[in-house]
């Protein structure tokens, strides 16, 4: 504050470093304290990280948007959509074992895994790959270019106690799949938003199930 004087400051808290902070924690609550208290505006991109921010401070949400503008599938009773897509970065909170069985229960759909690859991600990935036909990887692909016409939904799947999937209200991919017109099915992130558009699974069958609603409700949802 001394340093910038009486311009405006505004803080964007992206992360849960408290949680994720492991032996630093308390370190990283007092800074982030600090830091807010000194703000002229305070905002966070999940409600659960609101809830870790000093309430003196007035933080609101900050969710990510999309560029693209949204426009209305077209329908083409010729194209099956069958097809499940996980577009982002693949990373080691993804349950990629739980897509697994999710494919295994789905045979009549495709689930196509787009974009870099994390390291830790790889020998899960390949075995999945390699049990299941109907999963694919394909490497960083531009959301447009993919064959989005028989997409039936996007996915966001964390692993059940991934900090990470605890604390997300809105992937930044979300929009830009919604974007599309494209459904998402998540797991594995509880305080994930509410929308007509959005189907919040808790257990296998219930994201099975979501999977499939999308699907028969593509047009509607």
């Amino acid at each position: 504050r001394d340093f910038l004087g009486n311009k405006k400051i505004i803080t964007i808290i992206n992360d849960d470093f408290i949680n994720s902070g492991g032996v630093f924690s308390n370190k990283f609550k007092k800074t982030q304290s600090m830091t807010c208290s000194i703000s002229d505006a305070v905002l966070g991109v999940s409600t659960p990280i609101l809830n870790f921010l000093p309430s003196h401070s007035n933080p609101e949400i900050f969710l990510p948007w999309s560029d693209d503008l949204y426009t209305y599938p077209k329908k083409r009773l010729a194209v099956k959509r069958n097809k499940v897509l996980l577009w982002g970065y693949l990373h080691n909170d993804i349950d990629f074992q739980l897509i697994g069985e999710a494919s295994k229960e789905l045979k009549d759909f495709e689930f196509l895994l787009v974009g870099p690859i994390n390291k830790k991600c790889n020998k899960i990935i390949r075995i999945i790959l390699n049990s299941n036909e109907n999963i694919k990887a394909i490497s960083a692909t531009k959301l447009k270019d993919l064959p989005l016409e028989e997409c039936c939904a996007g996915i966001h799947v964390y692993k059940s106690r991934s900090v990470l999937g605890r604390s997300i209200s809105m992937s930044n991919k979300t929009l830009k799949l919604a974007a599309y017109g494209i459904p998402i099915v998540t797991y594995g992130v509880e305080n994930f938003i509410k929308h007509a558009g959005i189907i919040n699974s808790k257990t296998l069958s219930e994201f099975i199930k979501g999977i499939r609603y999308s699907q028969v409700n593509f047009y509607s949802m």
